[in-house]
C-alpha cells in the first residue's frame, strides 16, 4: 500500500534513493541496494520527506521536508539520525542536488520578491554562503560539474515547462540554453547520463491535468546535451515521469 517515487541512482550505479509512502499516509526517505529485496528507511518523521539526493560518496542524503510548515532542506547519514536543516526561510525551497565534488548543493527557493522558483547554490558545510544563479525548478548538477539542468516555464505562474542548462563557472551561473521546449507540452524531470553527454526528461502533452495530479500520459525522451539527437523511449500508453 502506498506509492515509491522520486528515485535516484548511486553514480555507481548501485544504490537507489527514492521517497516513499509504503508505511505512513506521508512520505519518509529510502534506500535500497539495486538488486537486492532489502529496503532501508532513512527518515521516519509525521511530515513529508520528499526528492532525496544521494551525496557523491554515497554517505548523505539531502532531501526537502515541510517539517516546520514551509518546506526546506536537510541532510542527514543514509544510516539515518538526526537531519541537518541547512535552510531556513519562510519559504519554500524543493529539490537539492550535490555538486559532483560534494561540497556544493544547488536547490529551488520560490523567490518572495520576485513571485519565481529560483536556482540557488549553497556551500555544504556552510549553508549559509549561498548563491543566486537564475531562474528554474527541479535543477540537477552534471557528472562533471561544468552545468546544470533545470526545467523552466515560459512566463511566470504558466506550466509549460521547457528543459534548460546553465554553466556554472566560478560560483556563477552563465549562458543559460534552452534544450527543448513545445508550445502544447511540459517537459520536466531532466536527468543526466553518467557520462554527462546526454539528458533524460518527461514531456507531459495537453498539460491539462489537474495541478497536483499525475498526469494521464507523459512519455520519456532523451537527448544530447545540446539537444540534437531527440528519441522516445515510453509509447504514449502510460504516466512515465522522473528517469534516472
Amino acid at each position: 500500500e502506498g506509492s515509491d517515487f522520486d528515485p535516484e541512482v548511486s553514480r555507481d550505479g548501485s544504490r537507489l534513493v527514492f521517497a516513499s509512502t509504503q508505511h505512513s499516509p506521508t512520505a519518509d526517505v529510502y534506500i535500497k541496494n539495486v538488486g537486492s529485496s532489502t529496503v532501508t528507511q532513512v527518515t521516519n518523521d509525521p511530515s513529508n520527506d520528499l526528492m532525496p539526493s544521494l551525496s557523491p560518496d554515497g554517505q548523505r542524503v539531502a532531501f526537502a521536508s515541510d517539517r516546520k510548515g514551509s518546506w526546506d532542506i536537510y541532510v542527514t547519514s543514509v544510516e539515518g539520525g538526526q537531519p541537518v536543516q541547512i535552510t531556513e526561510d519562510s519559504t519554500h525551497e524543493l529539490h537539492p542536488s550535490w555538486s559532483p565534488d560534494g561540497s556544493h548543493i544547488v536547490f529551488s527557493r520560490l523567490g518572495q520578491m520576485s513571485g519565481r522558483w529560483e536556482l540557488w547554490v549553497l556551500d555544504a558545510t556552510q549553508p549559509s554562503r549561498r548563491r543566486f544563479i537564475g531562474y528554474g525548478l527541479f535543477p540537477v548538477w552534471s557528472p562533471n560539474g561544468d552545468k546544470i539542468a533545470f526545467q523552466r516555464s515560459r512566463g511566470r505562474g504558466d506550466r509549460l515547462f521547457g528543459i534548460w542548462t546553465v554553466d556554472y563557472v566560478d560560483g556563477e551561473g552563465v549562458f543559460p540554453t534552452e534544450i527543448y521546449s513545445n508550445a502544447g507540452s511540459a517537459a520536466v524531470n531532466p536527468s543526466w547520463s553518467p557520462d554527462g553527454t546526454r539528458l533524460s526528461f518527461s514531456i507531459i502533452n495537453g498539460v491539462g491535468a489537474e495541478e497536483g495530479k499525475r498526469p494521464q500520459v507523459a512519455d520519456l525522451y532523451i537527448c544530447r546535451v545540446d539537444g540534437a539527437d531527440r528519441a522516445t523511449l515510453t509509447n504514449g500508453q502510460h504516466s512515465n515521469l522522473s528517469p534516472t
